[in-house]
This record gives C-alpha cells, structure tokens and sequence, in this order.
C-alpha cells in the first residue's frame, strides 16, 4: 500500500524537535464483521456505519427513519486490517510508535500477530512501542473492534447500579466513555457508532509542546447579591457573548465543518463558545480558528451523564484528562474547563434517584463518588497551570431555584421546559447565563437532504419522529399562535414562523442579558449547530444555512441595540450602547398603516451613553391617532452621524395574523457598482422578508422592509437571490 509521509530531513535528528516524524497509515483498510467471511473497503478515519453505507450494505442512516433500522451495527463485533510498509529506519528506531490518535471506542490491537494493547476510550490517544515487533517490509495491523452497548452492560454489571440515562434506553451510556448524544438526545438520534475514527500513524515521540500563559481568568467573587460568574482578559473584564456547540455531524466531522461554525460565530460578533460535555473534543483546527477569531473557549470535559466514578474508571478519565489538556493547554483562548453539564442540579432536582431507583447506600456511593470525582479527582487531572481555569460544573443551581439568579452561572429553561413565555427571560436573569434557547423547524431545503418528498408535510410520521424533544411541537406552535396570532396550515408556514419565534425568543433574552451589567456578565444560547436535519434550539442548520435566529443573534450582538416594545399603556423604545466613544446619534420614529402612510414622525439627536439610553415613549392613543391597531405600526431608526443604519425595528400594534397587510410589489435589483449587493424595496410595508440563496451568504435576512426605507443586501454567491414574504 502507499503511506502518507511528512517530508523530514533525518529520522534520528528529528527525534528532538517538537514534531513528531510520522507515517500517516491511510489507505489499504478492510473491514467485516468479526466471524464472517465477506469483507469490503474501508477509510480510515471513519466508522464502521460509514463504511457499510459506501459499501452499499445499508442504507443512510440519517435519511428519512433509517436510523432505527441501523441499530443492529452497535451490537455487533468489527474487524479492521491493514497491510503496510516499514523501511529499516522505523525498525531499527528505539522509540518507534504505532499511536492511533482516537479509536471508537473498545478496541484489540494486534501488529503481525502481537497483541500490541487494548483501549477503551474515544477520547484518548493509544500509542505503543513496536520496537522488536514492526517488520522491514510489510507488516500487517489487525483491529478488533468491540460492541460499545454490550460493553457497557458489562460494565454496569460489574458497577452495580443503574446510573440515570435519560436519552438511551438501553442504560449503558454512563458506562462508557464515549460521545453522549451518539446514544439519543433532545436533538439527535440514536447512531452508536465504532471505528478507527482518527489518524493512525508510525510516530517518534515529540517533545511537548508547552502550555501557553492563560490570559484569561474566571472571577467568583462574593457581592451583595451572591456570587458573580465573569471573565476577565488581560485583567479587563468582559461580557461574553456567544453559544454552546455540539458537534457537527452523527459521524465524525472534517476540520472544515468545526472551522465553518468558528467563522459564523465571527460574522455575528462572539467572543466565546462553550463546547458541550456530551460531545467529542474538537480537533486542533478548531481551536486554533478560535483563536484567530479572538473566541474564548468554555471547554467542558465530556460528561453529560453521572459515571461510574470509581476504579479503573476513574485511571482511564485520569488519562484522558491527561491527553486532551496537554493537546489544548497550549491554546491561549482556552478560558475554561467545566467538569460537567448540568449532573449535581440533576441528581438533586430532576428525580432520578426515584426514577432510576437509587437509594439508600446506592444514593449515597453514587452521591460521594460524583463529589469526588468533579471536585477533587478531575482537578488533580489537569497540569498545575490549568487547574485555576477549572469549574466542577454547570450551572451551580436548577432554573427552578431562585438561588440561581444569584449566584454562578445559569442554565434558565423556563421557556421551552416550563412553557413560561418569552418575557419571562427578562424575569429570570442570572449572573452568567449560560444556556437558554428555543426550538425551531431547519429550512425545507436542509430537510429535504434527508427526507423523502412524501414526508415533507404537517402530520407525516417521519417528519414528526425528527422532533426530539418530550415537548414535541407544542412549545413552538404556542409560542407563534402568541407572539404572531398565527396557526401554521402548511410545513412552509411552520418552518417560517418557528425560525421567527426562535429569533423573538433569543432577541429578548439576550436584551435582557446584556442590559443587566454588571449583575450578568454573559449570554451563550443554546445552541448553535446541528447533528442533523430537523426542527432543535440551533440557529445554524445541519446544512450550514443561518436560521431567522442567527440573523437576530448578530444584531442583538453588536455594540449598539435597538428595543421597541409595547409595555401596558406606552410604546418604548430603548438603545443599549457600548462604545465610549460613540458620536451624536440620530434616531427616527414613523408611526404608519399598513398602506404605508405616514401617520407620525419624530427623530431626535442623542450623545448616548455606555448603557441603556430611553429614546422615546408614547401612549398607545398617542401612537395610533385614532388609526385602529391593526392597521398600525411603528418603526424606529437608529442612525449614525452620517447617516448609516444601525439598528432599527418594527412592532405592529396587534399581532401579526390579525394585521391587514396589503399585498406589497417587492423589488430586488442589483448595484451595478458591486458584485453581489442587492437593493431591496417596497411599496407597502412588510413584516419579514426572507431571502433564499442557497448556501451562499448574506449579510443579512428576516428583516422588516418599509417604504422609503430601502435595505442593501451583501451576497456571498453569484446566484440572484429569491424572495418570500407573508402572507403572500
């Protein structure tokens, strides 16, 4: 077979210099079923489920219900082999290597009939001597990979207890250290996957490359209040704004995808992302992307369930640790490292020990061993230079508990799990919020590329069944018969009004957060991406298209916000400014029917203040003027000193469905003077227009478009852009 091999000047010289000297083991690979005959191709790195998919042996797994038919993969053995050549210079090496970079996740590794080690960790690097077992010549590599799923039921024998497992029916997850949400989560299938799923390679062992000097700090201090949760740069404190991340794909994703989601965090203006427990650890691209893009990484260690937390159990995590601070230790924006996602408010708050039935000395092992295990034994883990950037978990107290706006960070789920309404995050605003989200449907394009025609309708079993969450739809269809007075009747209709619930959601909750300086000092929503194609909290779907949601997000994430509400009696709307330089501003009400005639102007100069800046308040009979409400909007502008748009926003003074649009004659036209910008006008005035572009980009979409208020759209791409509006 051919090998992949970095051009290096000398085998032996290399052996000091801070990269390894190695041979990439790429091509070549078969695999089977262990105890069968029939063999095929195979790419390393990858998964078993793939290579049976490019091999014409099942069908896609994340198309249409195919996911439940595949599930017979987990519960079989799988052999990989390889055959490949060694020249004298690696045999004859002391300190030759065979290190797999990442094997998912039970594994038996044999070279030329030597039983080299075993693994059992996704999540770590495996590397063994071959010194005495490589061969000049060709050599053969035999890898048995172990049921992930019969395995961890031998290890929850072995345990003794059943461990909380939510999403995974058949209990065995906690068990083993591998990707959660691979087992079935609120918004994944269940796709338990195996395979050799990073880099194999002939290395020298490198020298380690050192840690970077962490320039950010978590500051806790005790206040008036409780405690704060906030970050601090180079001794400057700052407000973060931003997401959690999950991975990119069901299957391991290419570097690309996890760069992609960096540049779009950058488009919309973060400063940090929270890499979720339940997940992988991203490659080095990613983080080294972060850092390009000036984004702070909140890196939980992978722990979305309670382990096992003893034993052999903990010298495995001990090694992971081990590896995976090593690896990212050296990357300055690293801010954070959190022991888990939500575990101790769940083992308090959510039932479990009733529900799994856990009591007595059970309740009290399981308790001890998790205290132990987060706040002792994975700080031990981490070199001594990181240990100051470690919390055991998050949040520190359960949405539910006001203690929790007090104190630490906040994971506030009354909208969505509590069926509050969307005002209700003004009500509920801790010291760092650090999730918070809503639901909506992906556009019928990104749904298309994994679902039949035939299922792309309300109603239909398969669509519904990509509905992960126990709320089903309701949260969304009540949340757009609310916000809009509007009942879905087609799957286009949900789509298009589920996106702008889910922008109004994430637009008043990061309002609120970023106007409660100092008292918050964060918002990151839930969440950003997706595994696959179907209605979850993301603003960016499976496909990389930008929901309505990730438009508002970049509004509401810059430096100078725009609110306009209707509260009681009164019209208000209010300017939140961070820039203490900020020059005069001028800001513009038009009061109009939904012809487009104007009922009432006003605009005012103001120097603004780092802050909340009150713009203007009007009675509600002062703003309509005898016009009835549903005929009646206010728009207001913020504009620069020169005459640049900022921010601006429309409320219609009744809900959307019972509004009496006028059917509007929308105009895109082309600037000659610049490839891909558009102009776009109006002769009525319209709520959201939505552009279609493919997966090009656009600068920006789901915007209100007024007469004479004229919107200069940026495309990424050569193709002219569609346009839909509502209801037309």
């Amino acid at each position: 077979m051919r090998l992949a091999l970095l051009p290096m000047a000398g085998l032996c010289a290399l052996s000091t210099v801070a990269q390894p000297l190695r041979q990439a083991i790429r091509e070549g690979w078969r695999f089977r079923e262990l105890g069968t005959e029939q063999g095929w191709p195979a790419q390393v790195p990858g998964t078993v489920q793939q290579d049976l998919l490019r091999n014409g042996r099942i069908p896609d797994p994340l198309r249409n219900a195919n996911s439940d038919s595949v599930r017979w993969i987990e519960l079989r053995d799988w052999e990989y082999t390889v055959r490949f050549e060694a020249d004298a210079a690696w045999v004859d090496h002391p300190n030759a290597h065979l290190v797999f970079k990442g094997i998912d996740t039970f594994a038996d590794v044999r070279l030329n009939g030597v039983r080299l080690g075993g693994a059992d960790n996704m999540f770590r690097t495996w590397s063994w001597p071959v010194h005495g077992v490589l061969r000049e010549g060709t050599n053969d590599l035999r890898v048995v990979l172990r049921s992930p799923v019969r395995e961890g039921a031998q290890l929850r024998a072995e345990y003794g207890v059943q461990l909380p497992h939510d999403s995974d029916p058949g209990g065995t997850s906690p068990y083993v250290r591998k990707a959660a949400y691979q087992f079935g989560w609120d918004f994944a299938p269940r796709l338990v996957t195996m395979g050799i799923w990073k880099e194999v390679a002939l290395e020298l062992p490198a020298e380690p490359v050192p840690p970077a000097q962490p320039s950010v700090l978590l500051d806790q201090p005790a206040d008036s209040i409780g405690r704060a949760f906030r970050f601090l740069r180079n001794g400057r404190l700052l407000f973060m704004k931003g997401c959690n991340l999950v991975p990119p794909s069901m299957f391991p994703g290419a570097d690309s995808l996890w760069v992609a989601r960096v540049r779009d965090m950058q488009r919309v203006g973060m400063n940090m992302v929270r890499v979720w427990a339940g997940g992988v650890y991203p490659p080095d691209a990613f983080y080294a992307a972060c850092d390009t893009a000036g984004i702070l990484v909140w890196q939980d260690l992978m722990f979305a369930t309670i382990p096992p937390a003893e034993g052999a159990f903990v010298d495995n995590v001990r090694a992971e640790v081990a590896d995976q601070a090593g690896r990212l230790g050296r990357w300055p924006g690293l801010a954070l490292w959190c022991g888990n996602n939500e575990l101790e408010v769940a083992w308090h708050n959510w039932g479990w020990q009733d529900r799994y039935r856990i009591h007595g000395p059970d309740s009290v092992r399981v308790r001890d061993a998790m205290h132990r295990f987060f706040s002792q034994t994975l700080v031990e883990a981490l070199p001594d230079d990181q240990r100051q950037r470690y919390t055991s978990t998050s949040p520190l107290s359960n949405w539910g508990n006001a203690t929790g706006l007090r104190n630490g960070d906040l994971h506030y789920w009354g909208v969505w799990h509590g069926d509050s309404t969307f005002a209700s995050f003004g009500r509920n605003v801790g010291r760092f919020v650090s999730e918070y989200g809503f639901q909506s449907y992906p556009d019928s394009v990104t749904l298309a590329t994994q679902l039949d025609a035939e299922h792309l309708h309300l109603g239909d079993p398969v669509l519904a069944a990509r509905q992960r969450s126990y709320k089903t739809d309701r949260p969304i269809l009540d949340a757009i018969d609310r916000e809009f007075g509007v009942q879905p009747r087609t799957l286009g209709e949900l789509i298009r009004f589920s996106q702008l619930a889910q922008a109004e959601a994430y637009r008043q909750a990061i309002w609120a957060h970023i106007t409660a300086q100092p008292h918050c000092m964060g918002t990151l929503f839930w969440q950003l991406n997706d595994v696959w194609a179907g209605p979850s909290w993301s603003t960016v779907d499976h496909t990389g298209t930008w929901k309505a949601a990730m438009y508002e997000v970049a509004r509401s994430y810059r430096s100078v916000v725009l609110d306009l509400r209707q509260e009681g009696g009164e019209v208000v709307a209010r300017l939140w400014n961070e820039d203490t330089d900020r020059q005069m501003l001028l800001a513009v009400t038009h009061v109009l029917n939904t012809e487009g005639h104007l009922i009432r102007y006003d605009s005012l100069w103001i120097q603004p203040t780092v802050g909340v800046n009150e713009l203007m308040r009007l009675s509600v009979p002062r703003v309509l003027a005898g016009s009835p409400p549903e005929r009646t909007l206010v728009h207001v502008r913020v504009l620069d000193h020169q005459g640049g748009l900022l921010a601006d926003r429309l409320l219609s003074m009744a809900p959307w469905g019972r509004m009496e649009w006028q059917r509007p004659r929308v105009e895109l036209m082309a600037d000659p003077a610049r490839a891909g910008r558009y102009r776009l006008s109006t002769d009525k005035p319209v709520p959201a227009v939505h552009l279609r572009a493919g997966n090009a980009s656009l600068s920006d979409n789901d915007l209100p478009l007024l007469p004479g208020a004229d919107r200069w759209i940026q495309v990424g791409g050569t193709d002219r852009p569609s346009i839909e509006t509502w209801p037309w």
